[in-house]
């Protein structure tokens, strides 16, 4: 468990530590990137974890787990994950490409 606990502060710094006892499993977390703006510079490199699913519960909608409401929402993460890597995508090529834009 305590290995546990520090790879994940390893991994996600800014995020808090999610409770992974025993009783809180099986969980299911998605993970995305996301932007890190500092210092008028932009990084794709923050990831943001997004629990999907905590003991039988899917925490999207509060139910108890059923195999169909899980794929949906496996779906739903995915068309999510893909829209925001196109978006990083086209954002980091203007940004590192500002003459296209005149």
């Amino acid at each position: 468990m305590n290995r546990l606990i520090k790879f994940w502060g390893d991994l996600f710094p800014g995020e808090p530590i999610i409770d992974f006892s025993i009783d809180q499993c099986p969980m299911l977390i998605g993970v995305m990137r996301g932007i890190l703006i500092a210092y008028d510079s932009f990084s794709p490199s923050q990831y943001i974890p997004e629990i999907l699913l905590l003991g039988n519960v899917l925490v999207c909608n509060d139910e108890e787990l059923k195999f169909e409401a899980l794929f949906y929402q496996l779906i739903v993460f995915k068309q999510e994950f893909d829209k925001n890597e196109k978006y990083l995508v086209s954002f980091f090529f203007i940004y590192n490409n500002p003459h296209l834009c005149d």
